[in-house]
């Protein structure tokens, strides 16, 4: 009987995931993994398409920045088409030279429900959505003169930043980040990633993923955050499918002592009273 033995060299690993750890805008990118890279050096050069279910291939170009490989432009619309945000998850299959199936799952680890692409036109041969850019948002040539309302919130911006002293490592938020999105539970809850805005200003929208639950709840109202054994009154305000937390949000942040890359899970343990248990989940930060 003659038995046939492994290859000496083993097959390249067709695919790689990626957890996305920070609010999706016109500047965002995404490193694909080094040891993917090195796999596959020949797929990464120029431009890649991205397949997801429902949708034609999407073009995304591949940008090599300090020996790091990032999908760049193209991919703030791919990822603003499929609502991805904090906590979603992206499994990518390379099945075509510079092809990519992708799948997306939310924050509760369920894969979406793809929305159909019906904006199609030609592209370098084949069907591909259509994208428009606008200038001033995606880097365009041209500049607008900033408001002074924005140059206060970056005033206020840069002064909470030196009052708080240190930083968090790439490493430290990554942790943080995973150790929130491996959180399970039969309620439902959701997941926000504090971000500068949502320290300076005075409201933060509740995640799409969350939509199913605070669309049955009436159009004004309070909401309860538990931290330990002390609670707090939230207002909020749903406006069609958009829910925001407003009244008395700056004071939970500042009562928990809650910065920029804190990671806060809110689950919801009575409905009827629509309190939520919060767990927070702090990077270690180095001294200023």
């Amino acid at each position: 009987m003659k038995l046939t033995s492994r290859s000496a060299h083993p097959a390249k690993k067709r695919g790689f995931f990626k957890i996305i750890v920070s609010e999706i805008s016109p500047e965002s990118k995404l490193m694909i993994p080094k040891e993917f890279v090195k796999n596959h050096k020949e797929k990464l050069r120029g431009r890649v398409h991205l397949k997801a279910t429902g949708s034609a291939p999407w073009p995304v170009d591949v940008v090599r920045t300090k020996g790091e490989v990032w999908l760049q432009n193209g991919w703030p619309e791919f990822a603003t088409f499929y609502s991805l945000s904090f906590g979603s998850v992206l499994v990518f299959e390379s099945f075509k030279k510079s092809k990519f199936r992708v799948r997306v799952f939310d924050q509760s680890a369920t894969e979406i429900n793809y929305p159909l692409n019906r904006d199609l036109s030609l592209d370098d041969g084949e069907s591909v959505p259509q994208v428009r850019k606008r200038e001033a948002e995606i880097g365009g040539s041209s500049k607008k003169t900033r408001s002074s309302t924005e140059e206060a919130f970056h005033d206020e911006l840069n002064l909470k930043q030196e009052e708080d002293g240190g930083s968090a490592s790439k490493e430290e938020i990554e942790r943080v980040v995973n150790l929130a999105a491996a959180f399970e539970s039969e309620n439902p809850f959701f997941v926000i990633n504090i971000r500068p805005s949502y320290v300076i200003r005075s409201g933060v929208d509740v995640r799409r993923s969350f939509l199913e639950t605070y669309t049955k709840w009436e159009k004004r109202g309070q909401v309860i955050f538990r931290v330990g054994n002390e609670t707090w009154p939230i207002g909020y305000t749903l406006c069609g499918e958009r829910c925001t937390l407003n009244t008395n949000w700056k004071k939970f942040l500042k009562d928990n002592s809650l910065e920029v890359d804190d990671v806060c899970v809110f689950e919801l343990i009575d409905p009827a009273r629509k309190l939520f248990n919060v767990i927070v989940y702090q990077p270690k930060r180095e001294a200023a």
